[in-house]
């Protein structure tokens, strides 16, 4: 609320030293009195003439601003430097005349302290009534706006501001009118009562209905009026909503006259009894009853119903009435001349005051549907049966309405159950892997377009889980008699183990290859090893026996050429060796971000698909979250498969059928990935077994080229990483290697 006036800010100082501890009040009424006494010691002619004034000014204010008891201190302490600087002498020639004084200076300060007081307790009584005032003002639901006789607004509540869309400081000072659009209401300000509904305008410019009252206060200019204004506009539109009922409850008994079923209102009384108060004309052609039969007793009607159905249809009436849920259902009726027929309703309920149930819903005879039915879930059982032969998904796909049947195997073959996926298109087309939606979306306009004579897709759905599977989809087109397509059925069969397989297959196939290249390299590098060292010492002794030939030989030139040919030989050896071994070493890996447990997981695949697991247990302790490491993920896999044969084939040289291979991943604190491959075979027993056993040509095994672990360390160590192995406290062996994470190069 804001008034179109200053307000004094004395009352709020006052507040403020009010609001402050009592010692304070006390000290700054000493301070007064101090100040009053040294003003009258430095300043002579208020020594002389007007001392009482200056005390008097002192009390004045500590009454004023500190309240009363601080006030009677000052009065106190003036009184006493009063006596001390001017009236001592007095006392001393003329004490009647000093008494009088002292009596004269307490009672006028007496006067003044309980006037300030009255004044301010007064003063705070009206500050609180104002206060109270604009309480009631502000929290009122109804908007107040106060104008003067100018009809300028003075003031502006704030269920103003929310009615016509603006702040109180922006309406403060109009005209009424721009609020009141309508001048008739704007001419009415001054005359006492209820207008009329008139149009109020918010600051946006929208107009809306309001009821006003106008009240008056004050005489002459001094006069200001009140309004109090409703936005009526919700009224409005429920009288007009009600006028609209009225209207449609007209149309609806035309229709309900007119429908095929029967629209009725059915009643259930607090003592069990039933009636049927409302039913169209057609329930007596439907049901074969009166309506006046039923009209105040509606057991005739559950008299026909089937004995089958009538305690489902007690039951689920009982329930709807309990939990005023609507009631849907179907039964069976005997119609005296019909014989038997379906029907099915559906109706609301409502409480009534005297504890009734009000059903009002809708009737209808669907015995040819029923029929239908049947007849379809015969022929769909024969399909199920030759679908549920060859495990296939059967799709029925509107292409009008896009709604999309999806059968039970259908949903089972990406891992859900019952009706969990809502019978729309989009819900399989948003399955799709991202990479095959494109293709499936063209191939799928295409052959309702004409463009493409068959409909045969292999493409990859989202599992609940997550995951992908592949699915090989066949699907045919019904035309309707414009030969225009109206609906798009299919069978969907899943093939993810025939694709993983294959997958896997060609994958093995490049392990293999990979390998095999990897150990013809490590083959001629060892044998480069075996002859490197050989042909350097024939070399050497080539150069000595050349040069003792050279000094003291008889024929020396014929045996200098000969050596020389021997020597030059030898080093052409070594050069062809050296080419080898620089060819292996300068082979390029090309490496690229690879999830490590992912690899892990990959492999383990490999062994059980290989058969290699048997009967051995595998534990994975792999950490979470590990970044990518950068190498070939095809060459690791192959690294992991020979290091886990490897272990099996331990444990089972060991005698042990049941053991477990542990494998383990885990950052360490060089920024690398570590895996570690624990198994509990026989180990070994010698620490220099440890080193020798990644040599290569070095094998314990009776059949094996030894190649299997050198190949697997060179492959590490030229992906920039390392392989060692360690004994374990108990019984196996442990073989760890470690590789680097990705580099991220941040621009």
């Amino acid at each position: 609320m804001l008034l179109n006036c200053k307000q004094p800010r004395i009352p709020a100082i006052s507040h403020y030293f009010a609001a402050q501890a009592p010692l304070l009040h006390y000290g700054l009424a000493v301070l007064a009195v101090v100040v009053a006494t040294v003003a009258t010691r430095t300043i002579p002619v208020l020594g002389e003439r007007a001392v009482f004034l200056v005390f008097f000014f002192a009390i004045i204010q500590s009454s004023f601003w500190f309240g009363l008891k601080p006030a009677l201190l000052a009065m106190v302490l003036s009184l006493a430097a009063v006596n001390a600087l001017v009236l001592f002498p007095v006392w001393v020639s003329m004490p009647a005349q000093a008494f009088v004084l002292n009596a004269g200076f307490s009672l006028l300060s007496v006067v003044i302290i309980a006037t300030t007081s009255v004044h301010l307790s007064l003063s705070a009584a009206l500050r609180e009534s104002r206060q109270r005032y604009a309480g009631i003002v502000e929290s009122a639901m109804d908007a107040m706006v106060t104008m003067d006789v100018d009809q300028r607004i003075v003031l502006f509540n704030a269920a103003a501001e929310k009615m016509f869309g603006c702040r109180a400081d922006e309406a403060i000072g109009k005209p009424f009118g721009c609020y009141i659009s309508d001048a008739p209401a704007c001419a009415a300000v001054g005359k006492m009562g209820r207008l009329d509904t008139v149009t109020g305008l918010r600051a946006n410019g929208e107009v809306f209905p309001v009821e006003t009252s106008i009240s008056q206060f004050g005489r002459g200019d001094e006069k200001l009026f009140t309004a109090v204004l409703r936005d009526v506009t919700e009224r409005m539109h429920a009288d007009s909503a009600l006028k609209e009922r009225l209207r449609l409850q007209d149309q609806l008994t035309k229709v309900a006259a007119s429908v095929p079923g029967v629209i009725c209102s059915f009643r259930l009384r607090p003592d069990g009894s039933s009636h049927l108060p409302y039913a169209s004309p057609a329930f007596e052609s439907l049901f074969g009853l009166s309506l006046d039969v039923v009209a105040e007793d509606f057991s005739p009607f559950f008299a026909c119903i089937h004995p089958d159905d009538i305690g489902s249809v007690n039951a689920t009436t009982a329930a709807s009435a309990r939990t005023l849920q609507p009631w849907r259902g179907s039964f069976r009726y005997n119609h005296p001349m019909k014989g038997e027929i379906w029907v099915a309703s559906h109706s609301m309920p409502t409480s009534e005051a005297d504890g009734s149930v009000l059903w009002h819903g809708y009737i209808h005879d669907i015995t040819e549907s029923k029929r239908t039915e049947a007849a379809l879930r015969e022929s769909e059982a024969r399909l199920a049966l030759v679908v549920e032969a060859v495990n296939a998904g059967y799709w029925d796909w509107d292409l009008a309405t896009r709604t999309l049947y999806l059968s039970a195997e259908w949903q089972r073959q990406i891992g859900f159950e019952g009706n969990e996926l809502r019978n729309r298109w989009e819900e399989w087309e948003c399955r799709l892997h991202p990479d095959d939606r494109a293709l499936v979306s063209a191939s799928t306009e295409s052959y309702i377009a004409g463009r493409q004579p068959t409909f045969e897709l292999e493409f990859r759905l989202r599992h609940k889980d997550g995951s992908y599977r592949w699915i090989h989809s066949r699907g045919a087109l019904l035309r309707d008699s414009d030969n225009q397509p109206y609906r798009m059925l299919g069978i969907n069969l899943d093939i993810t183990d025939y694709v993983r397989t294959k997958e896997m297959s060609e994958l093995r196939d490049k392990m293999e290859q990979s390998f095999r290249s990897c150990m013809a390299g490590q083959t001629v590098a060892a044998i480069a090893h075996e002859l490197n060292q050989p042909l350097a010492a024939l070399c050497s002794y080539a150069d000595v026996a050349l040069h003792l030939l050279q000094t003291g030989n008889q024929n020396p030139q014929k045996l200098s050429h000969v050596i020389e040919n021997c020597a030059l030989q030898a080093q052409r050896a070594g050069d062809v060796i050296r080419q080898l071994m620089a060819q292996l070493h300068n082979n390029d890996i090309i490496s690229e971000p690879v999830d490590i447990n992912g690899s892990i997981r990959d492999a383990l695949a490999f062994i059980k698909a290989d058969g290699y697991l048997r009967a051995f247990k595998t534990k994975l302790n792999l950490a979470d979250d590990l970044p990518l490491v950068a190498a070939n993920g095809v060459q690791i896999q192959k690294v992991l498969v020979n290091i886990m044969r490897n272990s099996l084939e331990s444990m089972e040289e060991n005698g042990i059928n049941d053991g477990t291979l542990t494998i383990t991943s885990c950052a360490d604190v060089t920024s690398m990935v570590q895996v570690t491959v624990c198994d509990s075979g026989k180990g070994v027993t010698d620490a220099a077994m440890l080193k020798a056993m990644f040599q290569p040509f070095y094998t314990t095994k009776s059949a094996g080229l030894g190649m299997g672990l050198a190949i697997s360390r060179a492959l590490v160590e030229a992906h920039g990483g390392k392989m060692w192995a360690e004994q374990n406290t108990g019984p196996g062996l442990s073989v760890h290697f470690i590789l680097p994470f990705v580099i991220l190069i941040v621009p």
